[in-house]
């Protein structure tokens, strides 16, 4: 193997080396997804997951998709779905168990993209991560 070849695949598993970044993999192995729809599933503000976004596609591993005001983030290349599930084989032995396939999520009731409001009952309008559901005891004002 060349040395180029070397860096290569240690700047794509240096790009891998982030549970943020697998969480974001993991939910873009499912579908393309927004970066309002990810901070919401991910539960941390847009810039930081912004930043990731952003690692993940300079190592070429996702691609993004203006649709308005919205960018949508996909795979860029679909072995990267096997690449995934090998690593979480591989943790699995080295924990010593077969270890369960990771979690994931399609429906994310509480991100305010046309996407997932579509997808609602009624078009709801969504919570922001982070913000405090309505308290209904106080006329819907947040908490007390």
């Amino acid at each position: 193997m060349k040395a180029t070849d070397c860096q290569r695949q240690a700047q794509l598993f240096a790009a891998l080396a982030h549970p943020v970044r697998l969480r974001v993999l993991e939910v873009l192995a499912e579908n393309e997804a927004c970066v309002c729809h990810l901070c919401t599933l991910l539960g941390q503000r847009q810039a930081y997951v912004s930043q990731q976004l952003a690692r993940l596609r300079n190592a070429g591993l996702i691609r993004d998709t203006r649709d308005g005001l919205f960018v949508y983030y996909r795979l860029a290349n679909p072995r990267v779905v096997r690449l995934l599930h090998e690593a979480r084989r591989a943790a699995a032995v080295a924990d010593g168990d077969g270890g369960p396939e990771a979690g994931r999520s399609s429906a994310v009731p509480d991100c305010p993209c046309p996407r997932c409001r579509a997808k609602r009952p009624n078009g709801g309008p969504a919570r922001m991560a982070g913000a405090a559901p309505a308290n209904k005891d106080s006329g819907g004002t947040g908490p007390q």
